[in-house]
């Protein structure tokens, strides 16, 4: 069953992306608190939204789509700015993160600039760990990747999606759903492909 994202969700779905993600994801590195402030502002924010399916009433998978990215994360910073800033000093600190990552915080919104779509984006998503890899798990991700994608289409002309290069089963995914690379981003540590994906 595909249920909207709500507050109640947060920590179980915040869990799967700290447990699901790469370590080396600069929103892993700055931690759990982190992400279930992202959460939290995708289900208080009128620029995302967000999708689980629920099986055995646990979260199997989620995705969140954003109408206005930009926009997006100008309120997540306004929302939450001396608790993020608290969180990127203390993983500093903590080595967790370096310069360059801190740079690539504020560089990241300047990803999707040669994107017809540069502010409709399907991202943030994940499939619990146990079911990575089995057909429960496969089907509960698609399902949730579709209903975010026809809700996106009820409100835009297209959407941008992003992942590293070396995630190739993502890359994978992005294109048989008909997204189209339009770009690959050098960062310090990493490459970023960027997608486009046009709604007929």
């Amino acid at each position: 069953m595909i249920n909207n994202l709500e507050l109640k969700h947060v920590k179980e779905v915040s869990q799967i992306h700290f447990l699901s993600w790469n370590k080396k994801e600069l929103s892993v590195k700055l931690g759990q608190q982190f992400i279930e402030l992202f959460y939290t502002h995708v289900c208080l924010s009128d620029s995302a939204f967000g999708k689980v399916f629920i099986e055995e009433k646990k979260v199997i998978a989620y995705a969140c789509g954003f109408y206005d990215l930009k926009k997006f994360h100008i309120t997540l910073m306004r929302s939450f700015f001396l608790r993020l800033i608290l969180i990127v000093l203390n993983s500093f600190f903590k080595s967790r993160l370096n310069f360059l990552e801190i740079k690539n915080i504020f560089f990241s919104t300047k990803t999707t600039k040669k994107s017809s779509y540069p502010n409709q984006h399907l991202g943030a998503l994940a499939v619990r760990d146990e079911y990575k890899g089995t057909q429960a798990g496969q089907t509960a991700v698609k399902a949730t990747i579709n209903k975010v994608l026809n809700d996106l289409k009820e409100n835009c002309s297209g959407c941008h999606g992003k992942c590293n290069e070396e995630n190739i089963p993502m890359r994978k995914y992005l294109e048989k759903l008909g997204f189209n690379e339009v770009e690959k981003i050098e960062m310090h540590d990493k490459k970023i492909l960027l997608f486009d994906l046009k709604f007929n």
